[in-house]
């Protein structure tokens, strides 16, 4: 199908419109199918054509972007190419064959370097922040941005819960500890910004002043840091190995596919090991 006088980029236009004013998609999702169509263009695609959908693809690999990053690229064009085809302004229903994900080991925090976490003892402000920011995610395995969008009146001391914001602007409930309690109490009387991890300002803390904080935390008690979202699969590892189970834990995520869930869960050979000498027949009927 050949394109002329822009018309892919004036149709794109019109999706972006739809997405955003009739599926109220959130302003992430929006800049993700734009990045996605300026790597299309970036291809040299012309048309809606086999070659055009091979060369897309060819280009990010050529790119050195990996599969995954690859796949958010190729789901967002596919959002699109339906698109054009419900409206009509296609002749098909194009689609491109996600790539296959190289299957890495995504990193996590063990059990001892939570307790050196835990077991630290801030002195100042901002290290009191960090720590209390770090106690929350270890107890409830949010992601970083609920979080540090958490505000006060949805922080529920008296029933262990709070409400979060999660991706699409979907609202849930979390549960937490009674440590987490104490220390979310603790720190709130520090300060009256509305926003409970807020910054200096009390507006919301920067993402990349959250990591700094983060590295410098985790220098002080002697741990690698290795992301946020690290202690969100750790969270996920721990609550499935302490009996959790995988349906619960879906939901306290926020998940809405359970196979999200289960890539989170990661078992490791000295578990795998004390649960088949638990549960072997062989072992068991000896």
């Amino acid at each position: 199908m050949e394109i002329n006088d822009d018309r892919l980029r004036n149709w794109f236009g019109l999706f972006l419109k739809h997405k955003k004013y009739l599926c109220n998609a959130a302003p992430k999702t929006l800049l993700w199918y734009n990045h996605a169509f300026k790597n299309w263009e970036k291809a040299g695609c012309k048309d809606l054509s086999k070659t055009s959908i091979d060369q897309f693809v060819m280009s990010m690999v050529e790119r050195g972007m990996e599969p995954g990053g690859a796949n958010i690229h190729i789901t967002a064009m596919n959002s699109f190419f339906r698109w054009l085809f419900d409206q009509e302004l296609a002749p098909s229903h194009y689609k491109i064959k996600r790539l296959k994900p190289l299957k890495k080991i995504q990193p996590s925090y063990t059990e001892s370097e939570l307790t050196e976490i835990i077991g630290y003892k801030p002195k100042r402000w901002w290290e009191a922040r960090i720590h209390t920011l770090l106690l929350f995610l270890i107890d409830t395995g949010c992601r970083v941005n609920e979080a540090i969008t958490l505000t006060r009146d949805r922080v529920d001391l008296d029933s262990l819960a709070v409400k979060v914001t999660g991706k699409g602007s979907k609202e849930r409930i979390v549960p937490i500890s009674l440590e987490l309690r104490k220390a979310l109490f603790k720190f709130l009387q520090g300060h009256e910004h509305d926003l409970v991890f807020a910054s200096k300002q009390g507006k919301k803390w920067d993402y990349q002043n959250v990591m700094r904080a983060l590295d410098l935390l985790c220098k002080r008690v002697g741990v690698q840091a290795k992301g946020m979202h690290a202690f969100r699969r750790s969270f996920a590892t721990m609550y499935v190995k302490e009996g959790g189970n995988l349906f619960y834990l879906q939901a306290h995520l926020g998940h809405e596919r359970l196979e999200t869930t289960r890539r989170y869960v990661r078992v490791d050979q000295e578990e795998l090991q004390r649960v088949h000498m638990k549960s072997s027949p062989l072992s068991r009927l000896k």
